[in-house]
């Protein structure tokens, strides 16, 4: 190979090291946002409903509305029926 093929080999394979290592970062970064998205879930789903905001209240009326949708009130009534007194007090809160 001459001068020129071996400078792009090199570059090239540096070039390569590079990417994976940033794809590896980049992974981890977005592991640990995601443990994090779900600590404030958590968290959010722990609050007083009297301690949160306008928007937190939203965000929680419309999680509860997905839950809701996707839970039998046959199958799973006493379920169905926490979510909904939930529901409602979140509304109440909001109004």
């Amino acid at each position: 190979p001459t001068v020129e093929y071996r400078r792009a080999s090199e570059s090239f394979n540096s070039a390569s090291r590079e990417v994976k290592q940033f794809k590896t970062e980049i992974d981890a970064n977005n592991k640990k946002i995601d443990e994090n998205k779900n600590k404030i879930a958590e968290l959010n789903k722990s609050m007083k409903l009297g301690d949160m905001t306008m928007n937190q209240l939203r965000n929680r009326a419309r999680d509860l509305a997905k839950q809701l949708n996707s839970t039998s009130q046959a199958a799973e009534p006493e379920a169905y029926k926490a979510l909904q007194k939930e529901q409602g007090a979140v509304v109440a809160r909001m109004n």
